[in-house]
């Protein structure tokens, strides 16, 4: 684990709103971390190990499939937005405005990304980013910068997850976090995903990500599983290739019997299709946003 940095993503802008949520969020992580190499370092005794990890939530492959679809949708209309936001409002001024963040609205015939600030105490719209269904995305300053039931709670949610992951003193894998909130398809709150960044451009972060379970009202943490054995990360490049790069991904995989959302996930952002062997030699693949099995 390594300390949080600024999101390593396409947007430069987005790398702003992220390192605002850092200082605040997630530098308690960081700081844990930090702690505990001092300790290596100064010869301290080894530390106890840890608990088995409990079993996460299961969902049929094509509710994961459908998941992972939509955390790639959300997660790449927030990156464009930033950079439509940015072309118009500079980043001095959304800090000053108190920006605090975003939510990615899907619920409507237009996607919306509102950009979200935090002024004396209330939380409310400071910017949407509109992407109509012919035209280029664009700003809009809202007339009403209420945010409605499932924005606010959505956007409490994000916080709460991250909440419980410092204080569960929670494995973190390195980088500041992306996060994607989406509706809890087996209830009335919410999946929030706490997705660890590319390290580098030509790697792929295959562990490192979180699923928390949050209420509809983004106060309660109703379960945290954690997706990840190991902070796998493997290379977009054949070795010894003269740098060409690999046409998919192989690997094992040990958390759940199928693959999960986020391979649908990185499979649809790198472009790259996923083969996984899960328990009992069972193959599967990852193409095109849909987990099927192999063999």
């Amino acid at each position: 684990m390594t300390e949080p940095r600024a999101c390593p993503r396409r947007s430069a802008g987005r790398q702003v709103l992220c390192a605002l949520l850092a200082v605040a969020l997630v530098a308690p992580l960081a700081a844990k971390e930090s702690k505990e190499k001092r300790r290596e370092k100064e010869g301290a005794a080894e530390p106890a190990k840890k608990p088995a990890r409990p079993e996460i939530r299961s969902f049929d492959t094509e509710t994961l499939s459908a998941l992972g679809r939509q955390i790639y949708r959300h997660d790449s209309l927030a990156w464009i937005a930033t950079d439509v936001l940015f072309a118009k409002v500079s980043q001095e001024t959304v800090a000053a405005e108190g920006g605090a963040g975003w939510i990615v609205d899907t619920s409507g015939e237009a996607p919306v990304v509102r950009f979200v600030r935090e002024v004396e105490e209330r939380i409310e719209a400071a910017y949407d980013v509109v992407f109509p269904k012919e035209g280029k995305p664009h700003v809009v300053v809202p007339e009403r910068r209420e945010l409605s039931t499932a924005q606010l709670g959505a956007y409490r949610s994000y916080r709460t997850a991250i909440g419980a992951l410092i204080e569960r003193q929670s494995p973190w894998c390195g980088g500041t976090p992306n996060h994607v909130e989406l509706p809890d398809p087996d209830g009335s709150g919410f999946l929030v995903y706490i997705l660890r960044p590319k390290p580098a451009a030509d790697v792929v972060p295959i562990g490192g990500h979180y699923r928390i379970t949050v209420s509809a009202d983004g106060g309660t943490v109703e379960q945290v599983d954690q997706l990840f054995a190991s902070c796998l990360t493997l290379p977009r490049k054949a070795e010894g290739s003269d740098g060409k790069e690999i046409v998919a991904l192989s690997m094992s995989h040990i958390d759940s019997p199928t693959p999960l959302e986020t391979h649908v996930f990185l499979s649809l952002q790198e472009k790259l299709p996923f083969m996984l062997i899960t328990e009992g030699g069972q193959m599967w693949s990852v193409e095109h946003g849909v987990i099927t099995k192999a063999n």
